[in-house]
């Protein structure tokens, strides 16, 4: 009213009076203001209760029970709320504890808060999400881009550094946990997610790689075991064995690494070709950069356990299938197994495990179902390889281990003739392997005609002639191989020709009287006659001799 007759006041020119402008408005302002600092504390006071008994709430709020009513909502409703939590799990605190915690109260900072409430809005929010997630496996593929961006955001975004562990943890741990158990849906597109988050991974600085490593290796298990079948034969292969070489860099996860890659090499399934020498190029990192001996040998035994998988697999096959893959896959395991018994940057006690591993798999049974091809790859890539490493390659620094290392490959190379010579004498490709096996003796005696050799080459080269001798049938058709085996062995190996006719004058002097003719005509030629050797050794046995 007084607001409402100060114009007519004035209009009346009563300006003066006791009801003029100098009267009414101050006073009139002054019951308006006051009403409205009542309104307004009285405001203050309802939203700071609403605010107290929204977070009695939240904290009485059970998130399973929440979650698990989640679950029915609509595709739409699930969407808005992954959307909704995504942008709070991935705010960052925007003041510090030593803030006043009043302001947190106050509903004009309602978005400033402090480090520690940030984190755990941060935390709750992204278990919100990944707890929906689980819940929703059926329906994965429909909220798996938003999922997928949310973990990407918090792991690899560029606000990566005001990101807490807990959090960060949690995020790849998740991601991991959803999609072990959803690698096959979504048409390729979580396979493929996966495969590209792992990688991101691996390009992490060692502390974070290290930090990743340590804290989810249990969901990155899980994620190799439920999905072996991926491993074996899908791409996923490629991405788990580049994550395991570069968890075993670090020494803390170095026995975890190990653990994983056994439990992919012995598996017992067939795997692809391309996978199959992945594992293998991994296994022979391990065992060339391992931390220590220890973790060093067992990288060696998982490769003569990939040997030991392709005998098995290979008996297992049937026979009238003209599939030759596993034999060169193996050809591929002793060929790794000999680059890393000669490798220099693998210290001495590798390298010798390395090769005792390659003697136990030439040595193998297994060896006597080679085909052609097989053998003539193991002879050029393996064993003359080895043995011409050993001729010209100084590995050992002492002059004395050399000479000891040749002699070995040399020997090597004998028992694997003796002990396969049945089967090898079976193949278009022996004439071959046999004057390779000269050709190596020759560059041994003539290169490198140390004491040790001169006394121990004649003596086994003699036992190999004594089982060759033995077998007539094979010789017969082969008299210029024959010739051409002894003209070579007169030239480069005289000593040869003295140790035989010492066993002969030692046999005839035993036996009481001279051999038989056809015994005086092989002496003469040179050619295996029959009846010439009644108490030949067996070959197998001379060569479980020699390896022993």
């Amino acid at each position: 009213e007084e607001e409402a007759a100060g114009p007519a006041r004035l209009r009346e020119g009563q300006d003066d009076g006791e009801g003029g402008m100098a009267n009414w408005l101050p006073a009139g302002w002054g019951r308006i203001s006051q009403w409205l600092g009542s309104e307004k504390e009285r405001t203050r006071s309802m939203e700071q209760e609403a605010f107290r008994k929204a977070r009695e709430a939240t904290a009485r709020c059970d998130i399973q029970h929440l979650v698990a009513e989640l679950r029915f909502m609509s595709l739409d409703a699930l969407k808005a709320v992954l959307c909704a939590l995504a942008p709070i799990a991935l705010t960052r605190a925007e003041i510090t504890d030593a803030e006043d915690e009043k302001r947190l109260n106050s509903p004009a900072n309602l978005h400033a808060v402090s480090t520690s409430c940030a984190q755990e809005r941060q935390l709750l929010s992204l278990e919100l999400a990944l707890s929906l997630a689980l819940q929703n496996r059926d329906r994965i593929e429909s909220i798996w881009k938003i999922l997928f961006e949310l973990v990407c955001g918090i792991v690899l975004g560029e606000r990566r550094n005001g990101v807490p562990d807990d959090v960060y943890l949690r995020a790849v741990s998740g991601l991991f946990q959803i999609g072990s158990r959803s690698m096959h849906k979504g048409g390729g597109l979580i396979q493929d997610c996966i495969y590209e988050f792992i990688w991101k991974l691996i390009e992490l600085d060692d502390a974070s790689f290290e930090t990743v490593a340590l804290h989810t290796n249990s969901q990155f298990s899980e994620l190799i075991q439920l999905n072996m079948d991926l491993i074996r034969w899908g791409h996923l292969c490629e991405a788990a064995l580049a994550y395991l070489e570069r968890m075993e860099r670090i020494e803390a996860c170095t026995d975890q690494a190990l653990e994983l890659l056994s439990f992919i090499l012995l598996d017992k399934s067939t795997m692809r070709r391309k996978n199959f020498l992945l594992c293998t190029e991994t296994a022979y990192e391990f065992a060339l950069t391992g931390k220590n001996e220890r973790s060093s040998r067992k990288a060696i035994d998982y490769l003569y356990a990939l040997h030991l998988r392709l005998s098995a697999w290979e008996r297992g096959k049937d026979r009238n299938k003209e599939e030759e893959e596993g034999f060169d896959l193996w050809v591929h395991v002793a060929s790794v197994l000999c680059d890393l018994s000669l490798h220099p940057k693998a210290s001495k006690d590798r390298r010798e495990y390395a090769m005792l591993s390659l003697e136990r798999a030439v040595m193998s049974s297994f060896l006597s179902s080679l085909p052609e091809a097989a053998w003539e790859a193991c002879f050029e890539k393996v064993l003359w390889r080895l043995l011409r490493s050993f001729f010209t390659n100084a590995v050992e620094a002492n002059p004395v281990q050399q000479e000891k290392s040749r002699l070995r490959g040399w020997l090597l190379l004998c028992s694997v003739l003796l002990q396969h010579l049945r089967p090898l004498t079976q193949l278009g490709c022996f004439d071959k392997v046999w004057l390779g096996f000269l050709d190596v003796t020759e560059e041994y005696l003539v290169k490198h005609p140390s004491q040790l050799a001169l006394e121990c080459v004649p003596q086994h080269l003699n036992a190999i002639l004594e089982v060759l001798e033995a077998d007539i049938d094979f010789w017969s058709g082969r008299e210029e191989l024959w010739s051409n085996t002894w003209a070579r062995l007169n030239n480069f190996c005289p000593q040869l020709l003295h140790l035989r006719t010492s066993d002969k004058a030692e046999q005839v002097a035993h036996t009481g009287g001279a051999g038989t003719d056809g015994e005086e005509e092989g002496r003469e030629t040179g050619l295996p006659v029959a009846g010439a050797k009644e108490q030949e050794p067996r070959a197998q046995e001379v060569g479980e001799a020699l390896a022993g």
